[in-house]
């Protein structure tokens, strides 16, 4: 960074570099004076240099280079002044005096605006008195709050220049060139950017001083760089209990008791494993039920492999690891960014394996066919493993496979370089209904096994629910058996294919000519089923003539209905509120029991902590809030607002998990532009809320959840600010408590 034209550095990374070069001194001085003389003389048997290697590296040139940095840089006077300074005080005279100026500008100003407006009395008000301020790039301007001067009085005010206008909160500010501020320009200039073009010009000469040193640093910084991987490695096979391996020029691989670097830390108990190949077995095919260790294993041989050729111990009780070249894996894995299926990485992989493969290579196949059809996994994976075996002298290959029929002698030649292990299974006898007795051992033991206890082993750790599992075990009785699988008939599935049947009929009968589609008329609009209680009743649509049974986007005070989003919920009322006769009239009809979503939306909010249009629904709110609450209502929008604000689960202005959710929504459709006060502190009610227009998404999910969100628009891009998943109050369980529905009959009966 410290090389790049365009970049600037801050004063973080000033501390970091001065850190990191205090560090290297350190280490430095550990060597120097910090290793002990029988540490000396270990070193000296084994040959090795470290000591003499760290004081080439880590030179004296690096003190210098501390010193120059220390005696310019001052890393926190920039935290302290409050603006871009990182030069030391005293290092320039000519610098230390603008920011001097600088630092004072507030108080001068003041003095100077004083003594101006003694000779302007007519523009003094009480309140919010003119002054002079500074605006970095644009210079010196006297600022008048309220009202902009009017011609008449320019003219009597010599030299007075309009320059611009802005607005601050509520308060209007106009802004003039005027002799005094002219004076200013003239005398002082923009004093910040000069500060700034002062810093950066000593900070380039510092960084070209810097980087004549720029060799010395890399050389130390790589020589540090190698001492942290040597010590980290010492650290972990001093913890882990790892053995020093023996490399050969033989082409085998002998690994007693050997385990998973990462496998063990995680785990309570590992099972270690024993490695065993030489020129009679160079092939190993390795069967085994799922979850039974054999990928955890095949990686254990590679991690040892490459541990033993980078000069690491290794996790094991003893090694004997002949040289290798390369380590080729087809083990599955597919990259994010890859513009490729599993499977053909998987080819790819494997192909680079069969052509490029020696006799010093370790190759590893996991699962490799599975991502296509069985037979021809089967022939590509038997393919493979004939090719090795044709080899003179084939690589060392550990494949792990679920394709059992590969086992048959007329899928693989039969020779000496092919051997057979598994993992190996406690298991009742055959006949033993209780598969939970099955344990796995993690025990690579010579051997086949056919069987991979896929079903027991959801029965083990609960990863599916049951009944799927039984389907799949009748599925599977049915394929040994030869017969065709029947539709499985349920009452729930029935059900639905028929409600989306009419649900289908019914769009076609819609007439767009007669506005249907818009506007649908009381018991025509389109249902969605859902999973109900109980499938003999049909559903009965209740609902205002102003509902929408779609996923709804609200663009300030309107609905815009998204059909491409429709999800199978049962019954969702939307109803606008005008007046409490009509609002008494569409509560009575809605039946929450098959109702699971009731929203409500009116102009004025109750709950708002913004200070705009304040206490103008709490009429309204005294005499219609019991209604939304008995009859539970789960979600209210309002607008008027010119700001967005959501609230908690709120009833009778507190907190309460039984009431609505109350979202304000600014629609940003009034020249009086944002509302951009709020209350301060927050009401305890309040949630989320911030000075903003846009537009809201609300997507009913299913008839228990449905997913908000709120999209600013007053940024260049749209931008979600506001998130949340919401529950109905019916699936909370609120409606269930029988003062709901006593609450609603008494306030509905109320004449």
């Amino acid at each position: 960074k410290f090389n790049s034209p365009t970049s600037l550095c801050t004063s973080n990374d000033w501390t970091a570099f001065m850190k990191s070069i205090g560090a290297l001194l350190h280490v430095n001085k550990i060597f120097e004076v910090g290793v002990s003389e029988s540490l000396r003389e270990h070193m000296r048997r084994f040959n090795l240099d470290i000591i003499e290697k760290a004081g080439l590296c880590i030179s004296t040139e690096l003190d210098h280079v501390y010193e120059l940095v220390l005696g310019v840089i001052d890393v926190t006077r920039c935290k302290e002044k409050g603006y871009q300074t990182l030069v030391k005080d005293g290092f320039c005279a000519e610098l230390d005096e603008l920011r001097q100026i600088y630092e004072g500008l507030p108080e001068f100003l003041q003095e100077v605006s004083s003594m101006e407006f003694e000779h302007l009395p007519h523009l003094h008000k009480e309140n919010l008195p003119p002054c002079i301020v500074y605006i970095q790039q644009i210079g010196y301007l006297m600022c008048i709050f309220g009202e902009k001067l009017e011609e008449i009085a320019l003219d009597r005010i010599k030299e007075f220049e309009f320059s611009f206008s802005d607005l601050d909160g509520e308060t209007h500010r106009f802004f003039y060139h005027t002799p005094k501020t002219r004076e200013l320009d003239n005398v002082l200039g923009d004093i910040y950017h000069k500060i700034l073009d002062m810093e950066r010009a000593i900070i380039r000469d510092l960084l070209s001083h810097t980087l004549l040193f720029s060799a010395h640093l890399l050389k130390a910084v790589n020589f540090v760089a190698e001492l942290d991987c040597i010590l980290s490695l010492a650290c972990v096979a001093h913890q882990n209990n790892y053995v020093r391996p023996v490399l050969t020029m033989e082409s085998l691989l002998d690994i007693r008791n050997g385990r998973h670097v990462l496998q063990e830390m995680a785990v309570d108990t590992f099972i270690p494993n024993d490695t065993e190949i030489n020129d009679n077995g160079r092939i190993h095919i390795i069967t085994g039920p799922n979850y039974s260790g054999k990928s955890i294993y095949v990686k254990q041989v590679a991690l040892i492999v490459f541990l033993s050729h980078i000069g690491s111990f290794v996790p094991a009780d003893a090694a004997t690891v002949g040289l290798t070249d390369r380590i080729f894996c087809a083990m599955g894995s597919k990259f994010m960014t890859a513009e490729q299926s599993t499977f053909m990485i998987d080819l790819h992989q494997v192909g680079m394996m069969l052509r490029q493969a020696t006799s010093r290579s370790l190759c590893l196949l996991d699962e490799f066919g599975k991502g296509t059809l069985t037979e021809d996994g089967i022939g590509l994976l038997g393919g493979t493993i004939s090719h090795f075996a044709s080899c003179n002298e084939p690589p060392r290959v550990l494949v792990c496979t679920h394709l059992t029929e590969l086992l048959d002698e007329s899928c693989l030649p039969v020779s000496e370089k092919i051997r057979f292990y598994t993992m190996s299974v406690l298991r009742p006898d055959t006949e033993s209904a209780n598969m939970e007795e099955i344990v796995f051992l993690y025990r690579l033991i010579p051997g086949q096994t056919l069987l991979s206890y896929g079903k027991h082993f959801n029965s083990l750790h609960h990863c599916v629910p049951e009944e799927v599992v039984k389907r799949a075990a009748i599925v599977l009785d049915i394929f040994e058996s030869n017969n065709n699988v029947d539709k499985l008939n349920l009452d729930n599935i029935s059900f639905q294919d028929q409600a989306f049947k009419d649900a289908v009929d019914k769009f076609m009968e819609f007439d767009i000519s007669k506005d249907d589609y818009v506007r649908p008329k009381p018991r025509q609009a389109l249902q969605f089923p859902w999973k109900q209680k109980s499938t003999s009743q049909p559903e009965q649509m209740i609902m205002s003539d102003q509902n929408l049974v779609k996923p709804c986007s609200f663009h300030g005070n309107k609905v815009h209905s998204q059909p491409e989003q429709v999800e199978a919920v049962s019954r969702i009322v939307l109803i606008k509120l005008f007046c409490h006769c009509s609002f008494l009239g569409d509560l009575t009809k809605v039946d929450r029991e098959r109702t699971p979503w009731l929203i409500a939306l009116f102009h004025v909010p109750w709950y708002n902590s913004n200070d705009a249009h304040q206490n103008e629904g709490d009429g309204m709110m005294a005499e219609m809030e019991p209604l939304l609450y008995a009859s539970g209502v789960d979600i209210v929008f309002t607008g008027h607002v010119h700001a967005y604000e959501r609230t908690k689960r709120v009833n009778n202005g507190k907190s309460d998990p039984c009431g609505p959710v109350h979202i304000t929504i600014g629609d940003g459709g009034n020249r009086e532009g944002l509302a951009r006060k709020y209350k301060d502190p927050s009401p305890e009610w309040s949630v989320f809320r911030e000075a903003s227009f846009g537009h809201g998404e609300l997507q009913m999910v299913n008839s228990t959840h449905a997913h908000w969100t709120w999209h600013r628009n007053d940024d260049d891009e749209p931008t979600k600010s506001d998130e949340v998943w919401l529950t109905s109050l019916v699936n909370s369980g609120c409606w269930t408590e029988k003062k709901w529905n006593e609450n609603l009959r008494k306030i509905l009966m109320e004449p």
